[in-house]
Parts: C-alpha cells; structure tokens; sequence
C-alpha cells in the first residue's frame, strides 16, 4: 500500500497499491476488515483523499501508465469513474471545494508548477 483515505460514513476506505508486475487499486471495508474490490483501472500512486463535500475519493496514480489523478464514488463501495492525466510523479492531490478543482503539483523534472482542473464528476454521479 501507498496511499490510503477513508469514508467516515461508510468506513471504507481506497488504498492505492502497486507491485512490480501489477498496479491496482483497493477498495477496503475497515468494519469487516475485509476486501470489496481490487480494480486494475487505476494503481501505482502515493496520495488519496476522500472528501465530504462531494462524496469522492481522488488518488494520485503518478506512476500508472499514463500518469492520472483517478476520481471513485465515496459511496457506495468506491466505484471507479474517471481519471484525468498528469505527469510521472505528479504525486500529491487537494481538492478545492470552494471551486471545484483538483490540484496537483507538475512532477517533470524542473517544472515546478501546480496543476488546477475543474472535478469532471461534479454535479454527474
């Protein structure tokens, strides 16, 4: 595991994983202490948060192939939705309620930068 945020409500959580042959995501029920899902459609990353507001999970999947910030359902069960691109090791996520954006800082190297984009899921699931 590299990455881990949880649900209050619902007490389950995304882990972002990676392995050296695979990369996925996991999705966690910390009352069972048990596995829901694992998915393949996003992994390899370091930083996810869940945030209220929207009911999302965003995982910061640098080193998936290509580079993404992965966006799941906060309930029920953190279904995947969508992921936007970003850079190899892009590996840091915020969310800016206020705005609707997703922050990210730009992981080339000598780029330093932060990357904003509006959440595509908002006001869709």
């Amino acid at each position: 595991p590299h990455g881990m945020a949880i649900n209050p409500t619902t007490n389950q959580g995304v882990i972002g994983c990676s392995a050296r042959d695979e990369t996925y995501t996991l999705v966690w029920d910390f009352t069972t202490n048990t596995r829901v899902r694992m998915s393949d459609l996003s992994g390899a990353g370091d930083a996810v948060i869940y945030d209220a507001a929207v009911d999302q999970f965003f995982f910061a999947a640098s080193n998936y192939t290509p580079p993404e910030l992965a966006i799941f359902t906060g309930s029920p069960d953190a279904n995947y939705l969508t992921s936007v691109q970003t850079f190899h090791k892009s590996n840091t996520v915020a969310y800016d309620e206020a705005h609707n954006l997703l922050i990210t800082h730009d992981g080339r190297a000598a780029s330093a930068g932060l990357l904003y984009f509006p959440n595509p899921m908002v006001g869709r699931h």
